[in-house]
């Protein structure tokens, strides 16, 4: 009798693997991307240089829900670099440093409200949740004058990447704030099943508005 039940059970633990019901070791669904878009980062001080690259990703959750990941980079095919004859296009050094003192000093953080209404509490207000550190290529002045083209500096926070909590269905809007100053701008909306990134807004683009 023992024998029979011991069988009985090793079959109803394999009929349960097999429906999914036995997944201790199964990871959570990765987020679906929805809509993404890239913003270029201007200066809001002299010509408006490009010292930034922005990456948007609008993300679905498995459980119907909405992400939105703004990643601010210092690299970038349109960057400007630093002036001077150290800088190398595609990466700027000040950018960097910049992006690394921010998240040392917990001082960047991504607010979010319904979109309209920002005189209320956020719905939402989240830190950096991750870092990508490289090195970024200068050019350096050698002994007896000779300028060294593409040679990497030492290694730098180069980007941030700032996530929203899981929102509900609606309009958005979600701000990079710096030390208490908005500085990027996003609106999007999310139905549930499909979502768009529907403005980007730099300082620059804000300055021209009140104009």
């Amino acid at each position: 009798m023992q024998t029979r039940s011991f069988a009985l059970l090793l079959v109803g633990a394999a009929l349960a693997a097999s429906a999914g019901l036995l997944c201790p070791n199964r990871a959570p669904a990765e987020p679906t991307l929805i809509a993404e878009a890239r913003f270029d980062y201007r200066d809001d001080h002299g010509p408006g240089r490009i010292v930034a690259e922005v990456r948007v990703r609008l993300e679905r959750t498995a459980d119907g829900r909405a992400i939105l990941r703004v990643v601010p980079s210092a690299a970038g095919p349109l960057v400007d670099p630093i002036p001077g004859y150290r800088g190398v296009r595609g990466s700027n050094h000040c950018t960097a440093l910049e992006l690394g003192r921010l998240a040392n000093a917990d001082a960047i953080e991504l607010v979010t409200r319904p979109l309209g209404d920002a005189e209320h509490a956020p719905v939402d207000v989240a830190a950096p949740v991750g870092t990508r550190t490289a090195r970024v290529e200068e050019r350096r002045r050698m002994p007896g004058g000779r300028i060294a083209h593409g040679v990497l500096g030492a290694p730098r926070v180069v980007a941030l990447d700032l996530a929203t909590g899981a929102l509900d269905t609606g309009a958005w809007t979600s701000s990079v704030v710096v030390r208490g100053r908005t500085r990027l701008e996003v609106e999007f909306t999310f139905d549930g099943e499909n979502g768009s990134i529907d403005a980007v807004r730099g300082v620059a683009d804000q300055l021209e508005r009140s104009q």
